[in-house]
C-alpha cells in the first residue's frame, strides 16, 4: 500500500506500531486515523479523549 496523500511528517502520533511515529492522516471528535511510515497499515484509534462533560453531567442552573 502506497503512502496516503495525507499523510504530513509534521503532523504525527506515536501509537505502537512497528515502533514509528505514525502519520495523523484526519480525526473525527477522539478517534484519529494513522498511518504507520513502516508497515503503511491505516487505522482508527481512539485516543479516549473527551472534551467537556455530557449535558446531563452539568450542574442545573438555579
Amino acid at each position: 500500500m502506497p503512502m496516503s496523500p495525507d499523510a504530513d511528517p509534521t503532523r504525527r502520533a506515536w501509537i505502537e506500531c512497528c515502533d514509528e511515529w505514525c502519520y495523523l492522516l484526519g480525526n473525527e471528535g477522539p478517534q484519529v486515523h494513522l498511518q504507520c511510515p513502516a508497515c503503511r497499515k491505516t487505522f482508527w484509534h481512539d485516543t479516549g479523549f473527551r472534551h467537556g462533560r455530557a449535558q446531563s453531567d452539568r450542574p442545573s442552573a438555579s
